[in-house]
Order: structure tokens, then C-alpha cells, then sequence
């Protein structure tokens, strides 16, 4: 089905490019989904209930203490384009441990869906660009290094040549 290039805006009743909706992704879909009305209607309308960004995050929050549960699946599935399950079976594919240093404590409230971040830009990541689970440390370090393997290299040269021998501590 070819992706759509334009859109009806239900506010202000134009048809408008899509690139004036809000694009968002829903579980149950392969696809993005688009708002219903465009950008400056949705902020219009925002600001008419009085809505504020902030005010929205306290709402997700409040939600989200009410069941955490539902936080971690939201991040864990359908964020990273994984399918509901695929979560648990890469899991279970890595014996419930880190991808890279085997650590059975995520450090988090779940593990990290590692990916690339060459394959589909900041911020967003479709099935191709999942490598694996890590535990925050993991996988904050590899953030640290931008994923780059030459820079990963460097670093493990670098703490190999000043490993000191340490005589006479126990």
C-alpha cells in the first residue's frame, strides 16, 4: 500500500501534506500512524485546554506510577518496532543476561533494547536496527563510545597499555 502524501485535517477541515501530522507508532500496526488534526490545530488545541508539555508528562507519569507494568512494556515493545513477545524471546535467546558483559542486573527498571542508530536516525529504531538487550551500564558505555567499534578498540589498547602489575597487595 503506497504511504499516503497527504492528509484531512478534522479542525480546520484542509487537506494538507503529511508532513503536517504528528507521526506516531502504535503496537499493533507495522506502519506509522498520523494525527488526526495538523500541527498547528493539535498545538491550538493543546494550548486551549491548557495542556502544556509538561502537564502531559506529569499525566504519562501519574499513569505510569499507577501501573508500572504498562511503562515497560510501551518502551520495551512497540518502541523499538519489536512485536509484542519478541521482547521476552530475545531475552530468553540471551539466558535472561547482558548481550555484552553477562550481568543478570539490568540497573534499570527494564533491560535496554540496544540498536543502531545509523540505520534509522536519533530517536527511532524499526526491527533491522535491534541488536540485542543490555543492562544500562552496557549500554550507556557503548553510547558513550557512538557505537563505534574503532573508537571501542582504542579504548581497549589504551586500558591494556597502563594495566599496572600490582606486587605485594592482597
Amino acid at each position: 500500500m503506497p504511504k499516503p502524501v497527504e492528509k484531512y485535517c478534522r479542525e480546520c477541515k484542509t487537506v494538507q501534506p503529511i508532513g503536517n501530522f504528528q507521526e506516531y507508532r502504535r503496537p499493533d500496526r507495522p506502519s506509522p500512524g498520523h494525527s488526526a488534526f495538523c500541527k498547528p490545530c493539535r498545538n491550538r488545541r493543546r494550548r486551549e485546554d491548557g495542556l502544556s508539555k509538561t502537564k502531559n508528562a506529569e499525566k504519562k507519569r501519574a499513569r505510569y506510577a499507577e501501573n508500572p507494568q504498562r511503562a515497560l512494556e510501551q518502551n520495551r515493545d512497540w518502541r523499538y518496532g519489536l512485536l509484542p513477545g519478541q521482547y521476552d524471546a530475545m531475552l530468553d535467546d540471551q539466558g535472561g543476561r547482558c548481550g555484552i558483559c553477562g550481568t543478570t542486573d539490568p540497573g534499570a527498571r527494564a533491560w535496554a533494547v540496544d540498536h543502531d542508530h545509523n540505520c534509522c536516525g536519533p530517536g527511532r529504531a524499526c526491527q533491522k536496527c535491534v541488536r540485542g538487550l543490555l543492562c544500562l551500564r552496557c549500554n550507556m558505555g557503548i553510547g558513550a563510545m557512538q557505537d563505534d567499534p574503532d573508537v571501542l578498540r582504542a579504548a581497549i589498547r589504551y586500558l591494556e597499555s597502563h594495566k599496572k602489575e600490582v606486587v605485594g597487595h592482597e
